[in-house]
């Protein structure tokens, strides 16, 4: 798999990447505030393989997304970001792991994980979520508490804690 990275004033009106959940990883590598692009597949279906949000220098950026995404692979927040689904809330769909090394500001959005098999990592911080819906076969909560404030959904699935909680 290889990796792209945006500059910061990055806009896409078509990006064609592999979106399989094998291929591309995005990384979106700005010391400055960045839009998430919602990318087009031709079907209107916004898709990466993977998105990484990395911060290279000290301080917070925020990444905001400017449409709804699925992500059919891993999504990794990096130390001193903040993603933002925006006031629009398009919280992304994730087929893969959630990692958060940073900060998730979850606005009013619904955040989906529909893959078979995912993990939670919240770097030991805690995660809070405003909807989440469960649609795949385990979703492991690995380091840190996760909140939901206000629905979680059950389509099918089972949560593994260890000695994190799950807060609703």
């Amino acid at each position: 798999a290889s990796a792209t990275t945006f500059p910061p004033n990055f806009t896409a009106t078509a990006v064609a990447l592999d979106n399989t959940g094998n291929g591309s990883t995005i990384v979106y590598n700005g010391g400055v505030a960045q839009t998430v692009q919602a990318l087009s597949n031709g079907t209107g279906v916004r898709n990466y393989s993977h998105l990484e949000l990395v911060q290279p220098g000290g301080g917070s950026v925020t990444k905001t997304f400017n449409g709804a995404s699925l992500i059919r692979g891993n999504l990794t927040i990096g130390a001193n970001n903040v993603m933002d689904v925006s006031g629009s809330n398009y919280a992304p769909t994730v087929t893969g792991n959630w990692t958060d090394n940073g900060s998730f500001t979850c606005q009013n959005g619904t955040l989906t994980f529909n893959g078979t098999t995912q993990t939670i990592n919240s770097g030991g911080n805690s995660e809070t979520f405003y909807d989440v819906t469960l649609n795949n076969t385990t979703t492991t909560i690995s380091s840190g508490n996760v909140t939901v404030s206000n629905t979680l959904t059950f389509t099918a699935g089972k949560v593994v804690l260890g000695t994190n909680n799950l807060i609703i």
